[in-house]
């Protein structure tokens, strides 16, 4: 893993709770509590971020809120599983949009304002657990790490059920 946060994660899925683990150490915890996802590092005390379902669109919304329950980055996702998958990805930290994009059965990448990739993410299909290999190559800071998990979490929740 990179000073700057890019290198290789993965995001698992064990029941309803997801896990970032970098190098088999586990970096962020995301636990369901109703409908409301709480993303914090492991062993801590208090959510450092909140993954909210946002109601009032037709498509899939959700909002990535800090802990003064400020929204962060808002997805809004376009497509299905079986067809292609399209989320945009706003900041309110920064202005910093991104495009997040189906790649083929299993895997996705996410794309910055400039058109650089900024993450690729793929199942691995030999593995028997359900989850995304990552690949952060252009990370923002503002969104190391929570913002990133925020992102592939409301994915793999929301996107590719």
């Amino acid at each position: 893993m990179g000073l700057d946060g890019s290198g290789q994660y993965r995001v698992s899925k064990d029941g309803d709770k997801f896990t970032l683990s970098a190098g088999g150490v586990v970096v962020a915890v995301a636990t369901p509590k109703e409908e409301v996802f709480q993303l914090k590092r492991p062993g801590a005390l208090a959510s450092e971020n909140y993954l909210v379902p946002v109601d009032g669109s037709a498509n899939p919304s959700v909002a990535i809120l800090n802990r003064a329950l400020d929204s962060i980055v808002q997805l809004t996702f376009e497509g299905s599983k079986s067809t292609s998958i399209s989320a945009t990805v706003e900041t309110g930290l920064v202005s910093l949009r991104l495009m997040l994009r189906r790649d083929g059965e299993i895997g996705v990448h996410l794309i910055n304002g400039d058109g650089a990739v900024v993450l690729f993410a793929s199942q691995d299909q030999d593995s028997n657990d359900i989850g995304l290999d990552l690949l952060l190559m252009k990370p923002n800071p503002e969104l190391l790490p929570m913002g990133y998990f925020g992102i592939i979490v409301a994915l793999m929740q929301y996107a590719l059920k």
